[in-house]
């Protein structure tokens, strides 16, 4: 274990030590920092077979497959940013964002950083925003480029943001940051690119909405090796000198939904998804089954409500995502 929280270096507690990993048979520890709020798995173990096989398996996996269902929906769209704000809460805190800070079409330079598949990048653009696509993968690229346009490039961003320094009003990474190794650096990679009045809009699950006895309500591991909460955004603004503030999600959550936090899949992607041989896990694809087939589904709601055990959070100003907006005016005051 390390004596030290990968982020902050002050020190973390492990709350579980044995978190079944996305793929079997791997288990990481789970770790939480009391000083800057960040949850963290390890090992850190090279991710790109895992990746690999998702992406092999993407339009099947849960949680994975609305996003190849995103990329061929928003083709036929009316309006692809609105169909994408109504998707879902992350891209609807990216449309919020850009409208409370008031975006000028066309003459403020955007940047996407991690567009994959790249319909983001398509809605904000055929919104009418000057934006760009960047993307490590260049599979990626080729296929954003081939469905959407040449709004594309693939590069690393570390060397894309020496070779274009101040260039962009604005970044936007959609749930990324959980995904990287060092994330204060990757951000601060991002505020180079940046002009001194930039903004940076990032979205990430979020560890504020779960009360503390929850341990992981993410990804699994080495997919999602980190688990945020406001407390660490604040820590990331302080530490790249920026200002701070949270998109509200009442407007997106307009019925007061709620999530069932005692059965912890209706509420998190659990492991293992794939076996060890990198196909969907057996048992996985059976519980996917039952939950297609009404009476089994209206067998397990009644004994559910029956057993008296359902404990719920409701969304609202705060849900299962941040939308947090990074300014990089601050200095200037």
């Amino acid at each position: 274990m390390s004596e030290s929280c990968l982020i902050c270096g002050n020190h973390p507690e492990i709350v579980c030590s044995s978190y079944a990993g996305f793929q079997a048979p791997s288990e990481f520890q789970i770790l939480s920092c009391p000083h800057c709020d960040a949850s963290y798995s390890l090992p850190r173990v090279d991710a790109s077979n895992v990746y690999n096989n998702i992406y092999r398996l993407a339009s099947s996996i849960p949680g994975y497959s609305r996003y190849w269902n995103y990329m061929k929906e928003i083709k036929v769209a009316k309006d692809p940013l609105d169909y994408l704000s109504k998707s879902e809460e992350a891209y609807w805190g990216v449309a919020t964002a850009f409208k409370q800070l008031g975006i000028q079409k066309e003459t403020a330079k955007c940047l996407e950083i991690g567009s994959g598949l790249g319909y983001l990048t398509y809605a904000l653009g055929t919104a009418g925003y000057n934006i760009k696509g960047l993307d490590l993968s260049t599979v990626a690229v080729a296929n954003a480029k081939a469905n959407f346009g040449d709004r594309y490039v693939s590069g690393d961003l570390f060397e894309f943001s020496k070779e274009n320094e101040n260039q962009f009003d604005v970044a936007i990474l959609t749930e990324v940051i959980e995904h990287v190794e060092e994330p204060l650096a990757f951000l601060e990679a991002i505020k180079t690119l940046l002009k001194p009045t930039g903004k940076m809009i990032l979205t990430t699950p979020n560890k504020s909405f779960f009360p503390k006895k929850i341990v992981w309500a993410s990804t699994p591991p080495p997919i999602h090796c980190w688990w945020f909460s406001e407390k660490t955004m604040g820590w990331f603004a302080e530490k790249l000198q920026a200002s701070l503030e949270f998109v509200s999600f009442e407007g997106f959550y307009t019925k007061g939904e709620e999530i069932n936090i005692s059965t912890p899949f209706d509420y998190v992607t659990l492991g293992p998804i794939l076996s060890e041989k990198g196909e969907i896990d057996s048992s996985r694809k059976l519980k996917n089954l039952l939950k297609k087939l009404p009476f089994v589904m209206t067998i397990y709601r009644k004994w559910n409500h029956q057993t008296g055990a359902k404990e719920t959070l409701r969304c609202g100003k705060r849900g299962v995502s941040i939308c947090a907006i990074l300014g990089m005016d601050k200095l200037k005051g």
